[in-house]
This record gives structure tokens, sequence and C-alpha cells, in this order.
């Protein structure tokens, strides 16, 4: 040793963590939910094609890429224009696009704090799909009140389809892991 250098001290704590991700994998998931969000979306208008599902995945491969742009408001103002042009989608349809927008928001802001190499605890994203779960259950019940309103109607299975929807959310809400 150098005259004047002391040794690294020892660390007084060992941190420990669960497991983990890392930060590409959140990109790369963000960037799956924002593609199948926008061709959702686009199925509301026309038919699914090619040139629809290039689009899709060329602006969900920009928003994994770009994460800190916060690319993911291109994609939701993108089906919304498609929903207001093709009127009122199906029920099924309405409660997936209401749960992809918050599952594609809530990952880009995931994608925009975790840098591509670092690694994050599973739990913490847990935690936070608790919390998506939570949101999810009056946003299923105002999009059905939002159809109904528009003049859409409803029918048995649809109805039976929403109950499924918001009862997953509550369970989902009450499995997932709270805060401590």
């Amino acid at each position: 040793m150098l005259p004047g250098l002391r040794p690294a001290p020892e660390p007084e704590a060992e941190l420990e963590v669960g497991p983990t991700v890392s930060g590409g994998v959140v990109r790369i998931c963000t960037g799956l939910l924002v593609a199948l969000l926008l061709m959702v979306g686009w199925s509301v208008l026309l038919p699914l094609s090619l040139s629809s599902v290039v689009g899709a995945l060329l602006l969900a491969a920009l928003v994994a890429a770009l994460p800190r742009l916060s690319l993911v408001w291109v994609a939701v103002l993108v089906v919304g224009f498609e929903v207001l042009i093709g009127g009122p989608p199906a029920v099924l349809t309405t409660l997936a696009l209401v749960l992809l927008v918050h599952l594609a928001v809530w990952a880009s802001t995931w994608s925009a704090r975790v840098a591509l190499r670092s690694r994050i605890e599973i739990a913490v994203l847990a935690e936070g799909l608790r919390e998506v779960a939570l949101l999810q259950v009056p946003a299923q019940v105002l999009a059905v009140v939002a159809l109904v309103l528009a003049g859409a109607t409803l029918d048995a299975g649809d109805l039976w389809r929403v109950l499924a929807l918001v009862t997953g959310a509550a369970v989902a809400a009450i499995v997932l892991p709270r805060r401590l």
C-alpha cells in the first residue's frame, strides 16, 4: 500500500434485494404494450393490416428507444383519434383499451426512470401494478357508463365480461403486495 492511502472501509450494512429485471426488459415490455394498444385501437377503425402492424411496431420501438421523451402520449392520442373517427367500439375493446392505456402510461414512467443497464426489483414493479389495478375498477365502470351514454347497447355477455374484468382488477389489487 502507498503511504498516506487508507484501505477502503468495510461496508456497515448489506442491502438485500429480491429478484430483479433489467431496464432493457422494462423498455421492451413498454414497447410491446404500446404496440398492442395501437393495434387494438386500429382495429376499432379498420381491420388490421400489415402496414398498421408495422406502424404500431415502429412507434412502439421509438417509445422503447427514447423513454425520456415520454412518447407514449402520441400512441394514446392516435388511439383516441381512431376511436373518435371509428365510433364507439365494442365493450370488450373499450375495456381492453382502458386497461392498455393505463398499463402503457405506467410502464413508460418506469422506462423513463430506469436506465437501460440498471436493474429494478420485481416487487417494486408489482407494487405499482397494484396501484394500476386499483385504478382499473372505477375506470372500467366509468368506461361502460360512457359507452351506454354514447348509445351502445349491452347484452348479457357484455355485462359478464365487465363483471369479470372488474373482479379481476379487484382481486389483483388485493393479492399484489402493499406498501410497507
